[in-house]
């Protein structure tokens, strides 16, 4: 058996060999491109911030070396010696963070012997800080040109070194990297041309197999489409596929083509006969049909007059009902905003109840801290006078010790002990009265803002009893409002229902009119069916005559259609 495949199964396999070949490409071409991504990022995390650090290294290691020449030179400045312990400590964190994320062990390795050389050379840099700080410059200056300066250079051929294998590595990985995408290029270039080559034959396979069959059906067809040819030709295709089935279903419709020729030819002979009987029966129906037609169209313009007077009459009621309803419209809105003014006095009211308390309230506190004001004046009098007693006491005091000093004077020798104490009680009175005139100068300080306090709150207690006033005279108005807004509402309620009372009667009226149109319009319309049907019959029966007459002669001309095909007459 000769193996076959339908037209579906060769566009599938065509179109699946291509899908599977474009999907390699794609999870080849997403994992080259994954693989140079990966290494682009390690070239751009870890070789070139490598470098970087490289050079940074050098960088703070001459910087350190500047330092302790300026140190020298001025062994004085205790910022260069905190500079350069800053120096060594971000050194120190860029050999740990080199050691830490470079990928190259050489380079780790000269970078951890570049460290156990700079920590060698701490003991010489140390000398150099002490010989300067005790003054033996010269001494500093020939450590740091001979030992300091051997370890220097040393650590420099190192960095130098560093630099130079970080370079070298991120100039390894780079070439990988680009050898690596150039290689995944090239597999692509050759997979897209395979891929060009592959539906080159598919598609030349494809067509082959397709057009030879479309060829036969299209003879067929195109003797069929040009109304002559061999009706009993038939199409011979074996493919096994859809275009096989096509043909096959071709053959049923030349089948059924065939059979609706013949009944065709049986068809217009009978219907050549009919139409003639048919013409003349509609030749006596029209000349009936006009005559009723005239009758009718007379009626019915009469009725649609009386329709036309009745909607004028009908619109004039509509626009006064109309009228009505947007006065109703009118009342109901006046009757609620007077509803939500009134609304609004009452919680304006309200508002103004409780700032009139609390103004009350404010007025009453005022007036107690007044009170304690006045306390406080009554207070500092007080301290004052007491503050006079004690400078009186003092000055007495200071007379109490004057002459005990002079009677100690008197004693002599025996009297040195007594007018130490007088002279000590003199000094105490002096003390006494000072700080006396002190308080005094406080007190009247005190007094004096206590004063201007109690001024303020007087004007204070005035403007309070004015706010409170003219907010009574506010609730007043508000109240006022109130009523009035009382009044607006009730008018607009009384306005509303006697809109809604003339509403209800235009309506009765608009529904009298309704009734009287409608009956009219019925009239109209039935008298207007009437007549349309008479001219509708009278146009069909003409229609009938017509198309008798077209169909007489189509069939003339379908049988001489019919009779240019080739098919077997199927009652023989």
């Amino acid at each position: 058996m000769k193996w076959k495949l339908t037209l579906t199964a060769r566009l599938l396999i065509g179109f699946g060999i291509l899908c599977v070949f474009l999907a390699a490409i794609g999870v080849f071409s997403l994992t080259t491109m994954g693989t140079v991504n990966v290494k682009t990022e390690q070239i751009i995390g870890n070789w070139m911030p490598g470098i970087g650090k490289a050079h940074q290294m050098k960088m703070a290691t001459v910087q350190v070396r500047q330092m302790q020449g300026e140190y020298i030179r001025d062994p004085n400045n205790e910022q260069l010696i905190q500079q350069m312990d800053e120096a060594k400590t971000e050194l120190k964190l860029l050999v740990d963070d080199y050691l830490e994320n470079s990928l190259s062990e050489e380079g780790k390795g000269i970078a951890m012997r570049f460290f156990t050389d700079y920590e060698a050379s701490e003991s010489t840099n140390q000398q150099i800080i002490t010989s300067a700080q005790e003054g033996n410059i010269k001494g500093a200056q020939l450590i740091y040109d001979g030992n300091a300066a051997r370890f220097f250079n040393d650590i420099t051929k190192g960095l130098d070194e560093l630099i130079a294998i970080s370079e070298e590595g991120a100039n390894a990985a780079g070439a990988a990297n680009q050898d690596e995408y150039k290689h995944g290029v090239r597999i692509i270039v050759i997979a897209i041309i395979l891929i060009i080559i592959l539906s080159i034959g598919l598609s030349i396979w494809t067509i082959r197999s397709i057009l030879s069959p479309i060829r036969k059906i299209n003879s067929v067809l195109q003797d069929l489409a040009q109304a002559k040819g061999d009706m009993n030709k038939r199409i011979q295709i074996d493919t096994g596929d859809e275009i096989q089935i096509t043909a096959n279903n071709v053959n049923k419709v030349l089948d059924t083509v065939q059979h609706m020729v013949n009944q065709i030819r049986t068809s217009t002979a009978e219907v050549g006969a009919s139409s003639e009987s048919i013409t003349l029966n509609c030749s006596q129906l029209s000349y009936a049909t006009e005559e009723i037609t005239g009758s009718i169209t007379y009626l019915s313009e009469q009725a649609g007059i009386q329709a036309d007077k009745t909607n004028y009459a009908l619109n004039l009621v509509n626009q006064y009902c109309e009228s009505l309803q947007e006065m109703a419209s009118n009342s109901q809105e006046t009757y609620e905003l007077a509803m939500k003014a009134y609304e609004h006095s009452e919680e304006g009211n309200e508002h103004i109840s409780v700032i009139l308390n609390q103004m009350n309230v404010i007025t009453e506190q005022n007036e107690l801290t007044l009170t304690s004001l006045q306390h406080l004046q009554n207070t500092l009098l007080r301290i004052g006078e007491v503050n006079g007693i004690i400078k009186n006491i003092s000055d007495q005091t200071n007379m109490l010790a004057l002459n005990a000093s002079i009677e100690a004077a008197r004693a002599g020798v025996h009297g040195r002990g007594f007018a130490v104490v007088a002279t000590e009680v003199a000094k105490l009175s002096k003390d006494t009265k000072a700080s006396s005139e002190h308080i005094v100068g406080f007190v009247d300080d005190i007094t004096e803002e206590v004063n201007k306090v109690s001024t303020q709150f007087d004007q204070n207690t005035k403007y309070i009893s004015e706010g409170t006033a003219q907010i009574e005279r506010m609730l007043q108005t508000f109240m006022t409002i109130k009523t009035m807004n009382n009044q607006v509402m009730n008018n607009g309620a009384k306005a509303k229902e006697e809109a809604n009372d003339m509403l209800s009667t235009v309506v009765e009226v608009v529904d009298v009119f309704n009734l009287i149109n409608s009956l009219s319009t019925e009239q109209s319309a039935s008298s207007e069916e009437i007549s349309a049907s008479a001219e509708e019959q009278l146009s069909s029966t003409h229609l009938i005559l017509s198309f008798t007459q077209n169909m007489s002669q189509h069939s003339e001309e379908l049988k001489k259609l019919v009779e240019q095909f080739q098919a077997h007459d199927e009652s023989v």
